[in-house]
């Protein structure tokens, strides 16, 4: 995509990628050919490009996010909290550093952390890569995930369709669900259900 009909660069705005990723520009270093710098170390062209030749196209800034966009994508990492992966895991932010106070640059991954006992670095806007989504990218603060017990039944009615129930704090009470809406008495099993939610659907729970 050629974003050169689009955008123009301002410092302190925040940009979409077309990979649909963000970038923050905090630098104009003017007079040279790429003289935009991001808050994640990319330099770009002052049309967003991120190479003069578009050979990697997913990488130029394409539009400018607005405020209320922002706010509802931005993270701010702290240190001492603990966050979601973008595949579903808890990891823990130990420590971000700050910005020079010199030059006001800023490491390119200033937070520091753990997943599952493994040491990992992020850019403070959550990312673990500068170069592509991945999944150790933190994306939310971690909210402990509700365990759900209790028992569903399976029967079959009278045209030899199963049906499941919904989730009951007993097993007769599940037995009993299934039996009273006008399904014979074939109730072929009764599953006892102990998970977290959200368990299999996009990534792990913990």
């Amino acid at each position: 995509m050629n974003a050169a009909k689009k955008i123009q660069l301002e410092v302190g705005k925040t940009y979409a990628r077309a990979d649909g990723t963000t970038e923050t520009i905090t630098l104009d270093d003017n007079g040279h050919t790429y003289p935009f710098r991001s808050e994640s170390g990319h330099w770009y062209m002052r049309d967003g490009r991120w190479q003069k030749d578009n050979i990697a196209p997913q990488y130029d800034l394409v539009a400018e996010v607005k405020d209320k966009e922002q706010k509802a994508q931005s993270l701010t990492l702290a240190a001492g909290k603990y966050y979601r992966t973008r595949d579903g895991r808890k990891a823990f932010v130990s420590a971000v550093s700050v910005a020079d106070p010199e030059s006001g640059l800023v490491r390119r991954y200033p937070a520091i952390g753990y997943i599952a006992g493994r040491e990992e670095t992020w850019q403070a806007c959550g990312r673990n890569m500068t170069d592509r989504i991945y999944k150790y990218d933190l994306v939310a603060e971690w909210i402990e995930p509700k365990r759900i017990k209790g028992w569903v039944a399976l029967g079959r009615d009278l045209g030899d369709f199963v049906r499941c129930t919904h989730i009951h704090p007993s097993k007769e009470a599940a037995i009993k669900n299934l039996r009273g809406h006008a399904y014979n008495d074939d109730a072929f099993a009764c599953i006892e259900i102990d998970v977290l939610e959200g368990a299999g659907l996009e990534g792990e729970a913990a």
